[in-house]
């Protein structure tokens, strides 16, 4: 698949780390969360699923997820779960050997119990036992299903496809306030009203902001959805009831609508 980054406003071949939660891009130098891409093109992600039970990504076809459903049903997978733990270790012999340059190696042979202390860490019952087949973080793995994955970008496809640039600003007479250092310039709505919009150095209109006494929530608008989508630091979020007032909305909302509004008018 490929993704529009934020940073540059530029196509680039990506795959998703299901671990990381996060988009790699190109030769895998470089994993960013959702929060910087703008946009997804052939997303693939459907070839993966979430357990509702632990919570672990599985591949989406039915051996691998009948394979994590049976996961509890067996104490192969103890010996590498943080909650297995060696019990009344016993050395029964150990072989020395020497090696050519007088150095040596012990080979230790120990009886032991493996013990699962998940959920009660002051009782501990043996990996084979029915007991620990019941505390394994994978017991409810097979009764919870799984889900596919969902994201801004795989609920609503395109969602921020129309992108606006800096020209719409200017014909609808906002304000310059300020330019960083890496370009980027910051406009304000021409009333009374606390508004902004920041423009990339290649001239598209990056995201809005709205400060209100101490806080500032950075939006972006979908016309093709008719929806504020709000950003905070590692993803998009659909606005939550209450979040902000209904009038303030309205009133963001209509004045983003005329920009796009503008475009349409070309």
């Amino acid at each position: 698949m490929k993704v529009l980054l934020r940073s540059d406003y530029t196509w680039y071949e990506a795959k998703w780390d299901p671990i990381q939660n996060k988009f790699i891009i190109g030769n895998g130098t470089q994993a960013v969360d959702e929060i910087n891409i703008v946009s997804v093109k052939d997303d693939n992600r459907n070839k993966y699923v979430r357990c509702k039970g632990c919570g672990e990504t599985i591949l989406n076809t039915p051996s691998a997820i009948k394979k994590h459903h049976e996961l509890s049903k067996t104490s192969k997978t103890c010996l590498s779960c943080k909650h297995c733990s060696r019990r009344n270790n016993e050395t029964v012999s150990e072989k020395f050997t020497v090696n050519d340059d007088g150095t040596y190696n012990i080979t230790t042979k120990t009886n032991a119990t493996l013990q699962c202390r998940n959920g009660y860490y002051w009782e501990y019952a043996n990996i084979d036992s029915p007991e620990a087949r019941q505390r394994c973080k994978y017991a409810s793995c097979e009764s919870s299903g799984v889900e596919t994955y969902k994201d801004i970008f795989s609920k609503y496809p395109g969602i921020f496809d129309d992108i606006l640039t800096v020209d719409v600003l200017l014909k609808k007479k906002w304000e310059f306030c300020s330019r960083t250092g890496d370009g980027s310039s910051t406009f304000k709505v021409p009333i009374k009203f606390n508004l902004y919009a920041t423009v990339t150095p290649q001239g598209f209109i990056d995201t809005f902001y709205y400060t209100y006494r101490n806080s500032i929530f950075y939006f972006m608008y979908s016309p093709k959805y008719a929806k504020i989508i709000w950003r905070n630091w590692r993803n998009y979020q659909e606005i939550s009831p209450g979040y902000l007032s209904d009038s303030i909305i309205e009133k963001i909302t209509k004045k983003v609508i005329e920009l796009y509004k503008e475009v349409d008018k070309e």
